[in-house]
């Protein structure tokens, strides 16, 4: 396995323990304070504020469900990486394609002043597109010559 690959490999494992911390959050702080606020929009019963109340209660349920569609979402995101991870220290050329594209997408948020996901992309990209990974990468995706089984 090339040098720099391993940069790349622990790019991952970062990124998939940060997505990991992201769905603890919201599994954790984000849906039981949505769901609390909930509880209390709906304890208002009759009062004047009612209408408030039953508004705060709808847009708090959609902030639970859209926190546990995120809290799934991230989970499968980190379960993905760590697929990715796996196949590259096998050289599959599919995996060194999906890691470009992951880093790319980890470069993308700079623009909003992520500087810890740039850097991840861009260290990640740099372990990727070094001659020894495009080098290992090209010979695992030669096509199989069939002289050499004797068929």
């Amino acid at each position: 396995m090339p040098k720099r690959l391993i940069i790349t490999k622990v790019c991952f494992h970062i990124t998939a323990v940060l997505l990991l911390l992201g769905a603890v959050f919201m599994a954790f702080v984000a849906r039981p304070l949505a769901s609390m606020m909930v509880d209390m929009g709906q304890g208002a019963g009759n009062t004047p504020d009612s209408y408030v109340a039953t508004m705060v209660s709808v847009a708090m349920g959609v902030m639970s469900s859209y926190a546990l569609v995120t809290l799934l979402t991230l989970c499968v995101l980190a379960i993905g990486i760590e697929l990715v991870i796996y196949n590259l220290s096998r050289l599959r050329y599919w995996a060194w394609i999906v890691g470009i594209v992951i880093c790319g997408l980890l470069i993308l948020p700079v623009l909003h002043g992520n500087v810890i996901s740039a850097a991840l992309g861009g260290f990640g990209l740099w372990g990727l597109v070094d001659p020894d990974s495009v080098k290992a990468f090209q010979k695992s995706n030669e096509p199989v010559n069939s002289e050499t089984y004797n068929l």
